[in-house]
């Protein structure tokens, strides 16, 4: 059901009333003078000139309200498409987070000590699909869903940091032997943060997912 505004009902009003003023000049000319008279013609041609630009008024005002609806299920459809791809972007860094987090489960040192010993290739911090989108993602009107795609990256952008530091002191530990100096403070300080990150990570890509698929839904 269409929502009659204020304005609207008072356009209304003040066509309706003109027009019923415009049709009782014509009557009276009639009238007064007969339907052949030129005060006749003249009222009737008012009526017409009247009717015209109501008319234009109304094509111009339908061919808006389309163009508009048009502009935005074109809208909805490009946020449809982005959210789609950024999704699967996001499933992709929880799949690899899954297997990271099950080695650090799993990892002795880890386990014992709290000093995450498990080298890695060096993991870049390359999101294509989300920086491909981020002009578009800037333009989500809703503040904070568009807040959450940006923190979540930034967040994953933090911990692959930590994990490549991670890595390289790991990588200075012998084979078979326990962490000693600055290797050791390292270790042990990158561990548990690791493990905070990956905690806080798995929470948020969860209910991110969520929100874009409620998003796309709606």
């Amino acid at each position: 059901m269409k929502k009659i505004t204020r304005k609207k009902l008072a356009v209304s009003v003040m066509v309706t009333i003109f027009l019923v003023f415009l049709i009782a000049g014509f009557g009276i000319a009639v009238r007064c003078k007969g339907f052949g008279s030129s005060e006749a013609a003249g009222w009737a041609q008012a009526i017409g000139s009247f009717g015209a630009i109501v008319g234009a008024v109304y094509i111009m005002n339908s061919q808006f309200r389309d163009a508009t609806y048009r502009a935005k299920e074109a809208r909805s459809t490009e946020l449809g498409n982005l959210l789609k791809a950024v999704g699967s972007e996001i499933s992709a860094f929880e799949k690899m987070l899954s297997v990271i987090q099950s080695d650090m489960t799993n990892n002795p040192s880890m386990v014992f000590s709290g000093r995450y010993q498990m080298v890695y290739p060096e993991i870049l911090a390359s999101f294509p699909i989300y920086e491909a989108c981020a002009l578009e993602i800037g333009k989500i009107e809703n503040d904070v869903f568009r807040n959450e795609i940006v923190e979540t990256y930034a967040e994953i952008r933090a911990f692959l940091a930590a994990l490549n530091k991670n890595s390289t002191f790991a990588e200075r530990v012998p084979m078979n032997e326990a962490p000693s100096g600055d290797v050791a403070v390292a270790l042990a300080h990158l561990g548990p943060k690791l493990q905070r990150q990956l905690e806080s990570l798995s929470v948020q890509l969860a209910r991110l997912k969520v929100t874009i698929a409620s998003t796309r839904d709606s």
